[in-house]
């Protein structure tokens, strides 16, 4: 795993393992869900945890973990690389959530977009994340 913000990829490996571990026995606190629909686009397949921050506790790491589906998961690590069609998955986000649009059919995996991507070409877009909106725009 690699470094992301102030997280060393250790220490983001280290909560993973604890995340996983929890899971396993039962342990995770009743507050918390790690199954459910997208928070992004709402889609209930093939969703799995996405954490922002990392800590310092584990509760702290907890707060910041959201449910994604295998498509939003994978746009969203895209986003960087890839800032044209960040900023397209975002407004068909907006689209799919006013119900003007009918939402893509799932993924198994997150594995599928990244190997479309493979062919994908940077394209020349400014993207300023919002101070206001949804947690995915401001970030």
């Amino acid at each position: 795993m690699k470094s992301y913000k102030q997280w060393t990829g250790s220490h983001r490996l280290k909560m993973y393992r604890k995340l996983k571990s929890y899971e396993k026995n039962n342990k995770l606190p009743p507050w918390f869900k790690i199954k459910g629909n997208c928070s992004m686009c709402g889609d209930c397949h093939n969703t799995m945890p996405h954490a922002e921050e990392y800590g310092p506790t584990f509760d702290d790491y907890l707060k910041n973990i959201y449910i994604l589906c295998a498509r939003c998961h994978s746009m969203l690590h895209l986003r960087f690389r890839f800032v044209g069609q960040w900023v397209e998955y975002l407004q068909y986000i907006r689209d799919v959530r006013k119900g003007t649009i009918k939402r893509l059919p799932p993924i198994k995996h997150i594995k599928v977009i990244f190997d479309q991507s493979k062919k994908w070409k940077p394209m020349k877009t400014k993207y300023v994340p919002k101070i206001r909106g949804k947690w995915w725009e401001k970030i």
